[in-house]
């Protein structure tokens, strides 16, 4: 697996990405991980075929978020207050 920690934009309030394969996020955290959790801390699978993911950064009160895929994945990332 390969991944990336992402640091929050200053003044940003909103996130989009988009990946080239599946990619997980984990927001808030550098703990991202492709395997299953039971406890509520899981990552979030963004699915290529689903498109973009846009968030909403201030209600998770995210400073870091972690991404990684199965296989080396292209994502973009899009930061921007409003």
């Amino acid at each position: 697996s390969t991944g990336v920690i992402l640091t929050m934009a200053p003044g940003a309030a909103f996130l989009r990405l988009v990946g080239n394969l599946d990619f997980y996020v984990m927001w808030g955290s550098s703990g991202v991980s492709a395997t299953a959790n039971s406890t509520g801390a899981a990552s979030e699978l963004i699915p290529y075929t689903g498109g973009a993911v846009y968030r909403k950064l201030s209600t998770f009160g995210t400073t870091m978020i972690s991404i990684s895929s199965t296989a080396a994945c292209n994502v973009t990332q899009s930061w921007w207050c409003i």
